[in-house]
């Protein structure tokens, strides 16, 4: 098992569906697994895998995590909620 710590959960639940969009397999972990208002990944890494499968995994949650940043941002916005 591979943990990879994702942040907050809003974050993290965005970053998973543009994960999945993506065709990445990813399991979120939320509260009481960890921290309240955490997320992290618990990936798991096989034998099988081949170096390509986790370059591509990596590729995917950089692209991921772009997208996810800027949703986010939108949503901090003053303009993105009713008043």
């Amino acid at each position: 098992i591979v943990p990879v710590l994702v942040g907050d959960v809003a974050s993290g639940r965005v970053l998973t569906r543009e994960l999945l969009r993506r065709g990445g397999l990813v399991n979120l972990v939320e509260f009481p697994a960890v921290a309240v208002n955490a997320s992290r990944y618990r990936l798991q890494v096989m034998a099988d895998h081949a170096h390509r499968d986790i370059e591509r995994l990596v590729a995917l949650l950089v692209d991921a995590r772009e997208i996810t940043r800027a949703i986010m941002s939108n949503m901090d916005s003053p303009h993105a909620r009713p008043a």
